[in-house]
């Protein structure tokens, strides 16, 4: 391989890296979710147990419907039906902050 198709392939892999589930979460956070009562404690704990573990290296761009029907199902699985709405809606959100 060239080295300059090496250099495009490391470039796209490091854009990739930039705008991971987590990588956006983490600028939402900073951008919104600090203007919230609690500072965005509570979705965040709802991320880290429900979406980062299944897609959180995940692009943006990459997300499918199916992975977001398993944050849902992995929520309801253990009955936290209360948390199902917030963990689903959230990464809508941060998706809309993207686009």
């Amino acid at each position: 391989m060239e080295p300059s198709c090496r250099l495009k392939d490391l470039t796209q892999r490091e854009e990739k890296q930039k705008n991971t589930v987590r990588a956006v979460f983490d600028s939402w956070k900073t951008a919104e979710l600090q203007n919230r009562k609690d500072k965005g404690k509570e979705i965040e704990r709802a991320f880290e147990k429900d979406v980062f573990p299944l897609i959180g290296r995940k692009p943006i761009g990459e997300i499918t419907r199916n992975d977001m029907k398993a944050i849902l199902d992995r929520v309801l699985k253990r009955k936290a039906q209360s948390m199902g709405k917030p963990a689903f809606v959230q990464p809508e959100a941060i998706l809309r902050l993207c686009g």
